[in-house]
């Protein structure tokens, strides 16, 4: 499961929540199935995250036996989302229908978990304005940095420094040096930062 699902989960945990976090797939090819495997088949994750519905074209091919018989099957978005679950997990790729159908779970205020980088690279700010207007999150952890995670790293760790540019420059090994071959400390308060 993506990072981002992972903390909602202890989030909710921490908050004291008794019913478990319901959980949606938008997609069960490769990615699909191992996010639908992961929910269903770690025990630790049993009370605190509840697998209820999966979306696909073409269920009938789809459906698989080892997913629970109280998990609902659809090729119909709108008919998950009635479902009112608390998490969406995109699986599918793409643009345009994963772009209706994330806008859609976050115009309803559900939270949607997607490692897309083709779909956040097109819609990301508009997602995530989204997402804050109406309560949900939006976590992306998964496509970024080959799935390190490094959000979360600079959304708590450098939360006082304001970033307007990430790029893949050169960078000398050791950092900028300054006059004399010194560190300059003013590079380190520059808002350019190389990853």
């Amino acid at each position: 499961m993506a990072r981002g699902a992972t903390e909602d989960v202890q989030t909710a945990a921490a908050s004291g929540r008794m019913a478990p976090l319901r959980v949606a797939v938008l997609g069960f090819g490769t990615v699909g199935q191992s996010v639908v495997r992961i929910l269903t088949e770690r025990p630790e994750l049993g009370a605190d995250v509840s697998l209820t519905a999966i979306f696909n074209r073409n269920i009938a091919k789809k459906r698989a036996d080892w997913v629970a018989p109280s998990v609902m099957w659809t090729d119909d978005v709108a008919a998950l989302l009635a479902t009112r679950p608390d998490v969406v997990v995109e699986t599918v790729g793409g643009v345009d229908l994963p772009y209706a159908w994330v806008s859609a779970a976050l115009k309803q205020g559900i939270s949607v978990v997607t490692a897309n980088k083709i779909l956040l690279a097109a819609h990301a700010p508009e997602l995530l304005a989204l997402a804050s207007a109406n309560g949900a999150r939006l976590r992306f952890e998964a496509a970024v940095a080959g799935g390190v995670p490094i959000i979360d790293a600079v959304r708590t760790g450098l939360a006082g420094d304001t970033f307007t540019r990430v790029d893949d420059g050169p960078v000398p090994k050791d950092g900028p040096r300054g006059a004399g071959g010194q560190r300059d400390p003013a590079h380190l308060r520059h808002s350019q930062w190389h990853l």
